[in-house]
């Protein structure tokens, strides 16, 4: 089996000045969105712009926000917006929840947030996910071939 899907490398941006760092990475079968730091009036602008560029990335997606220490309503917006762009464009998606986003949680109990206590819970309920788009698949010997080159 062979993935055939985009390849796959490490992005990060720190914005010191904002309070912020932003980082993905692969970790199969999904894409690690991680934020640390302060998601506030300063940096939220600057983390929406980060996550919404990943909906159509055709992999599943883990926002880990395990590394956030405040949150404000405006940067739970960001996480919102992303959670509604991931639903209408069918993007699988689980978010890792620090303490500080978990308190902002009962806010958006319309929004069935898919909350995970850790990356690694995170991304085996991805894996698990029936029927989905992303997942790995048998390569027949003439594809194979032709992958190659002959």
């Amino acid at each position: 089996m062979t993935y055939t899907g985009p390849k796959l490398t490490r992005i990060s941006t720190c914005a010191p000045a904002l309070g912020v760092r932003l980082c993905s990475y692969p970790r199969p079968p999904a894409v690690v969105i991680e934020v640390g730091g302060e998601i506030d009036a300063r940096s939220v602008r600057h983390v929406s712009h980060y996550l919404i560029r990943f909906v159509h990335v055709g992999r599943p997606l883990v926002l880990d926000c395990s590394g956030v220490g405040f949150i404000n309503f405006a940067g739970f917006r960001a996480i919102l917006r992303f959670a509604t762009e991931c639903r209408q464009s069918g993007r699988d998606w689980v978010l890792v929840a620090s303490d500080a986003v978990k308190l902002l949680l009962p806010t958006a109990t319309g929004f069935g947030l898919p909350v995970a206590e850790t990356l690694d819970e995170a991304v085996l309920r991805l894996a698990e996910t029936p029927d989905a788009t992303w997942r790995l698949r048998s390569v027949t010997t003439l594809e194979c071939k032709k992958l190659a080159g002959d």
